[in-house]
């Protein structure tokens, strides 16, 4: 009651803010009533005022609360950490398993590619074709530095044979 004094009686000469929640406090101490919702003025008049304007309603309606504090009994508090642990880890679960078949999935596509690649090259590929690469091969080892001997003719398939290498 000295507060509500008090209040009053700073209020003769200045303006006082005074913010609570509690309408029976605001209606003993405050002529006047300002409503904020996210931080815009939604109501502004006397707690009788404001009462009536909401059809004779004497409550109001909370949609969203943040708190800030709680103190809870150890054993609750564990079971709750406890859930959330768990969560936590179901969610980590479901994570691995959906990267562990995406990269299935990616393993798979490559694999198809590798085995288009070889069909395309083994369809490609004729002994006539092998021969002509192996000549190739020949005549470039052949004036390459590293070269020793190089038979020709006398490798299977008639290959050159090269002979003398480090």
């Amino acid at each position: 009651i000295e507060v509500r004094q008090l209040i009053q009686d700073l209020s003769a000469e200045r303006t006082v803010l005074l913010s609570s929640h509690i309408l029976p406090e605001i209606e003993a101490v405050c002529p006047r009533v300002i409503v904020l919702e996210r931080g815009r003025m939604v109501a502004d008049g006397s707690a009788t005022e404001l009462v009536d304007e909401l059809g004779g309603e004497t409550y109001v309606t909370l949609e969203a609360v943040l708190i800030r504090d709680i103190k809870l009994p150890e054993q609750i508090r564990l079971a709750i950490e406890n859930k959330l642990e768990e969560e936590q880890e179901a969610e980590r679960y479901e994570f691995t398993i959906a990267k562990e078949r995406l990269e299935a999935e990616r393993k798979e596509i490559e694999a198809r590619g590798e085995a288009e690649f070889q069909r395309i090259i083994t369809a490609s590929l004729s002994d006539q074709f092998l021969r002509f690469k192996g000549i190739e091969a020949t005549q470039e080892l052949a004036t390459s530095a590293n070269a020793k001997t190089v038979i020709v003719g006398s490798g299977k398939d008639g290959l050159p044979l090269i002979l003398g290498g480090n």
